[in-house]
C-alpha cells in the first residue's frame, strides 16, 4: 500500500467518523434516504451510555438532510408544570442528580431562559434541545401562568396541537431546503473532489507533480463551503449559540472531513420544536409511521413506573400523556388510522406463551409477573386479552 492509498484510508474513516451523531435518549432522528422518504433512527442501544447514544447520516451522500426531533420536553395541567415527560425522564440520570421539578401555577413568579434552558423563580427547571425550544416552551409557561384555571387546559391542548403544525413543519423543511441548497451541493463537490477527482488526478499523473495544484483547488473548495455555511447559517435564522457556533466554525475550519457534513450541523436544529410524531407523519412511508405512533401511543398509555416520582408529579404527567394522546388519535383519525387495530397485540397461537406485556408487546410464557424491560409493567394473561378482543 502506497503513502498515498494510506492517506486516504485514513481520511476517509475520519469522514465517516464525522457522518455519526451523538443523540439523548429521547430523541429520534430522521435522516434523508437517496430515491425514498425518510429512515427513522434511534440512539444506538450498544453504542451509547444512559443519556444517549449515536447515529449514521449518510456517509456517501451529505446533501441529503437530517433532522432531529425532541418529545414535548414538559408535562402541565390546570394545577401545576412538571420539568418532565413520559419521553423525555432520563431514566438513570433522574435518580442520581437529574431532580425533577413541580411548580404550581399559582407559584410562578418569573419566567426567563439562558440558552437552552428553562429557569422558573429563577432557579433551573428544565433544559430543551434548542435555544429556541427553550423559548417557546417558556413563552406558553408564561400565558398559562397569566390565565385563569378554567382555561389552563384549553391552552394546553393548544400547546401540544401547535407541535403538530403540518403546515409549519412543510414550510421550515422547504424553507431550510431552499436556502441550504448551495451549501448542500458545495458539499457533495467537496467529497466528490476529495475522495473521487484528486485521487484520479495523482494516479494519473503522481502526487509529485500535481500536489501544489490539488491542495491550492481545495483550500478553494473549502473556503467557499466555509462562507456559504455561515450565509446559510444567518439567512435560515436559526438559534445557535454563541459557543455553539463558535466551535463548529473552529471545527469545519481546521479539520476537513467535519466539514463536508457541515450541512448537518444546521439541518439537525430545523425540526427540534415539532413533535416526532409529526415529523413522522410528513415524512415516514405509511407503515413506518404507523409502526412509530404504536410505540408511542402505548408508551404514553402505559408509562413506567418511577418511584422517584411523588404522586402529584405523577398525577400531572398522566393528565397531560392523556391530553396528547387524544391529539394523537384526532391526527390518526384524520388520515384513516384505525387506533384500536394499530394498537391491538397480535394472539399468539403458541399454547406455550400465557401473557403479554401491554406496553411494549413482549409474550412471557407466565400467566402472570411483570414485564422485565418495562420496569415493572404488570403482564395481561393473553386469555383476557383474547376475551376482550371477542366482546370488541
Amino acid at each position: 500500500m502506497t503513502d498515498e492509498q494510506l492517506f486516504l484510508i485514513v481520511f476517509f474513516l475520519f469522514y465517516i467518523a464525522e457522518s455519526v451523531f451523538w443523540i439523548s435518549r429521547n430523541q429520534v432522528a430522521f435522516t434523508g434516504k437517496i430515491f425514498q422518504k425518510y429512515f427513522l433512527q434511534y440512539p444506538d442501544k450498544y453504542i451509547g451510555n444512559e443519556k444517549g447514544g449515536l447515529i449514521l447520516a449518510n456517509p456517501l451522500l451529505p446533501s441529503r438532510l437530517v433532522f432531529i426531533a425532541e418529545p414535548l420536553p414538559i408535562s402541565m395541567d390546570d394545577t401545576a408544570v412538571c420539568s418532565v415527560s413520559t419521553y423525555s425522564l432520563n431514566f438513570s440520570a433522574e435518580s442520581k442528580n437529574n431532580q425533577v421539578r413541580l411548580v404550581n401555577w399559582n407559584d410562578i413568579t418569573s419566567v426567563n431562559t439562558i440558552d437552552n434552558e428553562i429557569h422558573i423563580n429563577g432557579q433551573l427547571f428544565t433544559k430543551c434541545s434548542s435555544s429556541d425550544s427553550a423559548e417557546k416552551w417558556a413563552r406558553i409557561i408564561q400565558k398559562i401562568k397569566s390565565t385563569q384555571k378554567p382555561d389552563r387546559n384549553s391552552l394546553i391542548k393548544k400547546s401540544i396541537m401547535d407541535s403538530f403544525n403540518a403546515d409549519e413543519i412543510i414550510k421550515s423543511r422547504s424553507s431550510f431546503s431552499r436556502i441550504s441548497f448551495p451549501l448542500r451541493m458545495l458539499c457533495n463537490l467537496l467529497t466528490a473532489y476529495v475522495f473521487i477527482i484528486a485521487p484520479l488526478i495523482i494516479i494519473q499523473y503522481g502526487l509529485m507533480y500535481t500536489i501544489l495544484n490539488i491542495f491550492l483547488l481545495y483550500v478553494f473548495f473549502h473556503l467557499l463551503t466555509l462562507i456559504t455555511f455561515i450565509i446559510t447559517k444567518y439567512k435560515s435564522k436559526l438559534r445557535i449559540s454563541k459557543s455553539d457556533f463558535i466551535t463548529i466554525l473552529i471545527k469545519v475550519s481546521l479539520f476537513p472531513p467535519a466539514l463536508m457534513h457541515v450541512n448537518d450541523y444546521l439541518s439537525v436544529k430545523v425540526m427540534d420544536k415539532f413533535h416526532p410524531l409529526a415529523l413522522g407523519l410528513e415524512l415516514l412511508p405509511q407503515n413506518k409511521f404507523e409502526s412509530m405512533a404504536k410505540a408511542w401511543i402505548l408508551k404514553l398509555k402505559y408509562p413506567l413506573n418511577f418511584k422517584q416520582l411523588t404522586k402529584a408529579q405523577r398525577n400531572v404527567i398522566d393528565n397531560f400523556n392523556r391530553m396528547e394522546i387524544d391529539h394523537i388519535k384526532s391526527i390518526l383519525s384524520k388520515h384513516e388510522i384505525d387506533i384500536k387495530e394499530l394498537i391491538r397485540p397480535k394472539l399468539s397461537d403458541d399454547p406455550s406463551l400465557r401473557s403479554y406485556c401491554p406496553r411494549c408487546h413482549i409474550e412471557y410464557a407466565v400467566e402472570k409477573g411483570y414485564c422485565s424491560d418495562c420496569n415493572e409493567i404488570e403482564l395481561v394473561p393473553w386469555s383476557a386479552a383474547k376475551e376482550s378482543s371477542k366482546d370488541e
